[in-house]
């Protein structure tokens, strides 16, 4: 009996077929890479583009910036200058790869380990680049999709919310922690903050609604007001130990080979102590909550959706129309730390509340970060030696204010998430909104993000109906991909040509 055998230069010529496929599959993910042409564009534009508003929302993101910088590198688990200057280097490159205010801001969860049990440089730089190798390796099997769609739009919110009432709770607990009115830096400092800053917030918010603009930015006030007291604080308390004073201009190299000397203890403790609780806040809150924080933010700047794309009914945030792909962000995160960690940059990812925060103080394109980065970039190189000095001066209040308002921008931002899909009359709305304060509340109760994820999806299974619509989504990823219609395949290839065509005139 005759059997179906190809011959052999066709089984050669289709595993080629399928392994240029695969290959070009993995190009796509990587940002920037694929459209340099369109990047270059966007940096040949960043003067013209450059305005006050986006200069006020690079700030938005350094009260979560500089206070774990500063306490990284006071524990002698990151070198200042080389940390600064990649740093940098990743806002510029996002900024370019996506004309978003994306932020760069130090692993949270490795930042905390790192100082409190007082880790080693190498232990750090260790668990950086195996964090890094494990999203790359999300990204290229897809599997930051699948955890995408298992994760519903009710978790993600109360995600965003949790951490908002975090960042938030941490902003204020620097103001009250502070003295009153004893010092410089105190308490009394940030409430004068908080309502300039809310007076400001209120100016801008008119200003969009095309009323008269007679206040400047919040962010850039606030950060100039901070670099004032700074500069008091080190003349008058300069005999302070805690300062290395006079300044000095230039410093250790920004760039070395921080893998030297890593040793197998240093890899296992960077697995296990860091990368370990890591990967489950990095998944979540910098590409799964980012990818729909954005296109919240920018519903305007959305793909289209490709005809062949496989929907779930019910899980909305698993298209492939949203401002930012999970896949590209994952790479991203993932190529930064296993290529950078190798030369000092310290562990880094793309938060979910850094983003809510530059937006909030006026940021909507690129240029803000890029601008951002060039900042990072210059004080590394030229004032490396006493960055640590500067950033050690800066007001805490001011900082928390900043932080608060970040916080608070990205709660919201998870309330209306979830809300805009709720009706009063719906019978489903009690449901929603209890599986997002599951989630919250473990998240605010415990500390731990992986955790209210968890609880906020054996809520949707066992109080919501989860359980059926994950068996929907099982039926759903079995059925074949519909194949596109000439008048679908010509509609999408349209909307991406005036797409492109709007990118390269800077249209946003």
């Amino acid at each position: 009996m005759a059997t179906n055998v190809a011959p052999p230069h066709l089984a050669r010529r289709t595993a080629t077929s399928k392994i240029t496929t695969f290959a070009s599959d993995i190009f796509r993910t990587v940002p920037l890479i694929h459209d340099i042409p369109l990047a270059l564009s966007r940096l040949k534009s960043f003067p013209r583009r450059l305005t006050l508003s986006e200069v006020s929302g690079s700030f938005g993101d350094f009260g979560t910036f500089i206070p774990l910088t500063i306490a990284l590198s006071r524990s002698g688990a990151i070198s200042l200058p080389p940390a600064i200057f990649f740093a940098g280097l990743s806002n510029i490159l996002a900024g370019l790869a996506w004309d978003l205010p994306m932020p760069v801001q130090p692993m949270k969860s490795i930042a905390a380990a790192a100082v409190v049990e007082q880790l080693s440089r190498s232990s750090v730089t260790a668990s950086g680049i195996l964090v890094g190798s494990m999203l790359i390796l999300l990204s290229i099997t897809n599997l930051i999709e699948v955890i995408n769609m298992i994760v519903p739009v009710t978790v993600v919110s109360g995600l965003q919310l949790g951490l908002g009432i975090k960042l938030s709770s941490l902003g204020i607990s620097m103001v009250t922690d502070l003295p009153f009115a004893s010092q410089i830096d105190c308490g009394l400092l940030g409430v004068l903050s908080a309502i300039l800053g809310v007076v400001l917030l209120k100016n801008e918010a008119s200003t969009l609604e095309n009323k008269i603009k007679l206040l400047p930015p919040a962010a850039v006030t606030l950060f100039l007001i901070a670099l004032t007291l700074a500069s008091i604080e080190l003349k008058i308390n300069g005999d302070d130990p805690l300062y290395d004073l006079p300044l000095k201009m230039f410093g250790p190299s920004v760039v070395y080979w921080a893998v030297d000397g890593i040793n197998p203890s240093d890899w296992r403790e960077g697995f296990f102590n860091l990368a370990l609780p890591q990967l489950p806040l990095t998944t979540l809150n910098s590409v799964v909550s980012v990818a729909a924080l954005a296109s919240t933010l920018y519903p305007e700047r959305r793909k289209p959706p490709h005809p062949q794309t496989r929907r779930s009914s019910r899980h909305k945030i698993s298209t492939d129309d949203d401002v930012l792909s999970r896949r590209e962000v994952a790479m991203s995160v993932g190529l930064l730390n296993s290529i950078f960690c190798l030369f000092g940059g310290m562990p880094n990812c793309h938060g979910a509340g850094g983003l809510a925060g530059q937006h909030r103080f006026g940021a909507r394109n690129g240029t803000s970060v890029i601008f951002l980065g060039i900042l990072k970039i210059t004080i590394a190189i030229f004032f490396g030696a006493s960055a640590l000095t500067f950033f050690e001066a800066i007001p805490s209040s001011i900082l928390g204010v900043l932080l608060a308002i970040a916080g608070a921008e990205l709660g919201l931002t998870g309330l209306l998430l979830t809300f805009k899909d709720i009706h009063v009359s719906s019978p489903d709305s009690k449901t929603k909104l209890f599986v997002l304060m599951c989630t919250t509340v473990v998240i605010v109760g415990t500390g731990k993000t992986q955790y209210g994820v968890l609880a906020g999806l054996v809520a949707y299974v066992f109080y919501g109906d989860g359980f059926e619509e994950y068996k929907k989504l099982l039926q759903w990823a079995r059925q074949p991909t519909p194949a596109a219609t000439s008048e679908e395949m010509e509609d999408v290839t349209t909307h991406i040509e005036v797409d492109e065509e709007d990118d390269k005139n800077d249209e946003v």
